[in-house]
């Protein structure tokens, strides 16, 4: 006999635990017009029923949806048994259609595949969501205790979550080749999924093939100065917790690389979809975004990130020298603040539109992650401290990938004292240390000056006043983007 499902083209359940951001065409069947799923001429979806309550399982077969009529949306097909009209049933209905499915509980093919064993997915061109159409973005859902002459209605269910990723290239032309995220928790690999319930529980298959990384292999993956690529990436449902974080890392046909990170604080845990900005200022060559804030590579009036550059007195902007007792160091140095203040720094030696950070931005750049690392380690001129990351990726810095990992090199300076008790003064004082100012002001002697060696942060801990240092010492400047 024949009879209809209907799967409506204008509804799209999405349930608690799924909200696809991306405005998701091409091949896809969701999109963000509303919650909406786009049907196409000829899609296919197994149908199942059973006797409401049991696991009797009958295979309906393939159900097709046509335009003829007006009915897209609306499924048609042969059952493979007669219903009885007193009787109630339940239904399942898979998206898209695989003959070797022999029911919704068949654990002998594949019900879900976020990507491939080994966490690789493809995507052609910078806006393309083909990829996720078919079997790369299953549909499934099920209606319960329908009665035997009544019309079946079921709302389909998302089972991937979706990750847009938006880059804006401020640079010359470029072109994305992979695009990478890494997460803690599990991400991509063959999946079983058992939606019998009306939910989705997830298993893995017999091979446990699982993994925390997708990479997405792009082509024609070219981004043209200013304009902004959307990449797609398909992945298992998953929860971040408050804290936990997704790193997305980036490889240009150059072979160049770089990563941004993306911590979750509380309120920003997610379920799903999710949609990501971000604006390729790394690309320029000497910044990195750092919690939002663009950082210069190099200390002001350095041309790489080891060099130390000018030194500057607090609050002054006269330029000295790395060198004992330069010219223009100012030896009766008076201060022209008396208090606290967050941004005191008024004579601004940085570049226009650029600025000397304050206390409170050094603390958060400082707890991202810091690590020390040696010339022979980095290949760097000099030893010195990797800020901005964590310490374990920080550990794997060098002078060839810590922009595109998203770090700050810092090298070795010390400062020139204005202080006899420590070192004559017009002196270099503590060269073995990294040091730059900071804009705050702390008290009438003391202004803003992150300091550290070998053993660590000296001088700084959890209170931002332990960021400091004599206003009369010169000390090297690393400026910000206002």
């Amino acid at each position: 006999m024949k009879s209809d499902v209907l799967i409506p083209a204008d509804y799209f359940s999405i349930g608690t635990s799924f909200n696809p951001t991306p405005d998701l065409k091409d091949g896809s069947k969701t999109t963000m017009a509303g919650l909406e799923t786009r049907w196409s001429e000829g899609d296919a979806v197994n149908v199942f029923h059973a006797v409401a309550g049991t696991t009797l399982y009958i295979n309906d077969g393939c159900f097709t949806t046509s335009s003829s009529g007006n009915r897209l949306g609306v499924f048609t097909g042969t059952l493979g048994q007669a219903l009885n009209a007193d009787t109630q049933y339940d239904w399942y209905i898979i998206y898209p259609y695989d003959a070797g499915r022999t029911g919704p509980d068949d654990m002998t093919c594949e019900t879900i595949v976020a990507c491939d064993y080994n966490g690789y997915e493809s995507q052609s061109g910078i806006g393309s969501t083909s990829a996720l159409g078919g079997t790369g973005a299953p549909l499934v859902g099920c209606a319960k205790n329908i009665a035997g002459n009544a019309a079946v209605n079921v709302a389909l269910m998302q089972t991937i979550t979706t990750l847009e990723i938006q880059l804006t290239n401020h640079a010359s032309t470029r072109t994305i080749t992979t695009v990478n995220v890494r997460s803690p928790q599990t991400l991509s690999g063959r999946f079983y999924l058992d939606f019998s319930d009306g939910n989705h529980v997830y298993y893995t298959g017999v091979d446990d093939c699982t993994s925390a990384n997708i990479t997405l292999n792009v082509s024609s993956g070219q981004i043209a100065t200013g304009a902004t690529g959307k990449f797609y990436i398909a992945a298992k449902p998953f929860i971040l917790e408050n804290g936990q974080s997704l790193v997305f890392t980036f490889t240009e046909s150059s072979g160049e690389s770089f990563s941004q990170t993306v911590t979750f604080d509380s309120g920003k845990a997610f379920h799903a979809g999710y949609k990501r900005s971000m604006a390729l200022d790394r690309w320029v060559d000497d910044e990195v975004i750092i919690n939002g804030i663009a950082w210069k590579t190099c200390n002001l009036g350095a041309s790489a990130p080891d060099g130390i550059g000018s030194l500057y007195q607090f609050n002054r902007n006269t330029a000295l020298a790395y060198q004992d007792n330069a010219s223009g160091f100012d030896f009766t140095y008076s201060p022209s603040e008396s208090t606290y203040l967050l941004d005191a720094w008024t004579n601004n030696p940085c570049p226009s539109g650029w600025r000397i950070p304050n206390g409170n931005e050094v603390i958060a750049l400082a707890g991202n992650g810091h690590v020390w690392r040696t010339a022979a380690q980095t290949g760097f001129s000099c030893n010195g401290i990797v800020l901005g990351i964590s310490a374990d990726l920080g550990a794997t810095a060098t002078q060839d990938n810590i922009q595109s990992l998203g770090g700050l090199f810092f090298p070795v300076a010390g400062w020139i004292s204005n202080v006899p008790a420590y070192q004559t003064v017009g002196r270099i004082d503590r060269g073995w240390c990294v040091t730059f100012r900071t804009a705050t002001s702390y008290t009438e002697s003391q202004g803003g000056m992150f300091w550290a060696d070998s053993g660590g942060l000296i001088g700084f801990g959890a209170s931002e006043n332990e960021v400091e240092g004599n206003k009369g010492n010169a000390a090297p400047v690393r400026c910000v983007k206002d």
